[in-house]
């Protein structure tokens, strides 16, 4: 969040490749491009006079000239937002004539001067996907958000890896009182997803991994599709950083990362309330997560048991999934309602998902979670990566 670069390269995707102005302009207030953050500053200031207005109009629009292309296409249609504005406000004289100009100039391309609103407009997203929800309802939000966001749902990255689309929604995080005590994971509370986001379909496999670091630390290489093993938290949020520095994937501004607990919960429930996502009946774990009882005693290649109902696989079991968050035994006593994060600092890193070494069902519960130090490797730690979308 308070990384130049990252805000810059996020802050260009939403406001040049996906014309949410809204959502960047912020993002760009905050990154490493001097004259992109003057002019960004100069929006979220706002104006009343026309003056003012055609002054923030004005700025955007010297940011065009010295641009090509899409880009400059789109720091015209920012100007004419405010241009629109102070344009019937404004008394006649040279500054009227070239408010006039530049908007004859800006409808040539054929393209529609975003609404005067200021912000973006709530009423026309679809509705959260509030839990509970069956498979079917899952979909339909998918859906509905896909085509909303003008998006794929499932997506595929340039080096082959497969991501589904989470929809924004509301669940009940955490445990039960009646459940064994669960390192933390109590009491259960709302939490809000505000943001859509893509998951990785499957773990993060071996082969990925050394596609994008040029090696393969894991403990058993039998097949390139397995999860990728031994890795630490750091190993896994450096992977996320080479990923969004590949050529191809910079270029459009792409950024990854790891999900948070909060996101990590919520797609693995995918609308449920139960202990797992098909359900509380533990005997059919097995068609759902490699577990001690049917792995044979090593990972399998991702994707070979059942998916929940956003189409995730392996959200329990085949390996121990690395989260974004510190580890604190009380968090969820004071967890915010939104968009959760985890403390601001620790001892310890959340995985969660359970493995295919443990035979104890409790492990592979939505709700439950193993707190470790980040630079903890071990032959059933992995993880799977998660990619921010603009509402």
């Amino acid at each position: 969040p308070t990384d130049p670069e990252a805000n810059l390269a996020a802050g260009r995707h939403l406001c040049f490749v996906k014309g949410n102005w809204a959502r960047g302009v912020p993002m760009l207030a905050l990154g490493s491009d001097a004259a992109l953050k003057a002019a960004a500053i100069k929006d979220l200031r706002g104006a009343n006079s026309a003056d003012e207005q055609a002054a923030i109009g004005d700025a955007w629009w010297d940011l065009a000239e010295a641009k090509q292309g899409e880009e400059r296409d789109m720091l015209r249609l920012r100007a004419g937002f405010w241009y629109r504005q102070a344009e019937p406000k404004l008394a006649g004289g040279l500054a009227a004539l070239k408010v006039k100009q530049r908007l004859e100039a800006i409808s040539n391309l054929g393209r529609e001067i975003p609404a005067a609103a200021r912000g973006p407009a709530e009423a026309q997203s679809p509705p959260l996907a509030m839990a509970p929800f069956d498979e079917k309802t899952a979909k339909q939000h998918q859906v509905v958000w896909a085509k909303h966001l003008k998006v794929p749902m499932l997506w595929t990255n340039t080096i082959g890896m497969r991501f589904v689309l989470i929809p924004p929604g509301d669940f009940i995080m955490g445990a039960p009182d009646s459940d064994r005590p669960t390192d933390g994971k109590k009491p259960q509370h709302r939490v809000r997803i505000t943001t859509p986001f893509y998951l990785g379909v499957c773990e993060v496999t071996q082969r990925e991994y050394e596609w994008v670091t040029g090696r393969n630390p894991s403990r058993s290489k039998e097949n390139p599709n397995q999860p990728v093993e031994q890795v630490s938290w750091h190993d896994a949020v450096a992977f996320c950083r080479q990923l969004s520095e590949l050529p191809k994937e910079k270029t459009v501004g792409t950024v990854y990362r790891l999900p948070s607990e909060a996101e990590w919960e919520y797609a693995c429930r995918a609308g449920t309330t139960t202990c797992y996502s098909f359900g509380d009946n533990a005997a059919i774990l097995g068609g759902y997560a490699w577990e001690s009882r049917n792995s044979g005693g090593r990972m399998q290649p991702v994707g070979q048991l059942r998916p929940n109902a956003f189409g995730l696989f392996d959200m329990h079991g085949n390996v121990w999934e690395w989260c974004v968050d510190w580890y604190a035994p009380d968090y969820y006593t004071k967890s915010p309602v939104e968009d959760p994060t985890g403390p601001d600092s620790g001892s310890s890193r959340v995985l969660r998902g359970g493995s295919f070494l443990n035979d104890d069902v409790d492990l592979f519960r939505c709700a439950f979670g193993l707190d470790r130090p980040p630079d903890d490797r071990y032959g059933d730690r992995g993880f799977r990566v998660a990619r921010t979308l603009a509402r």
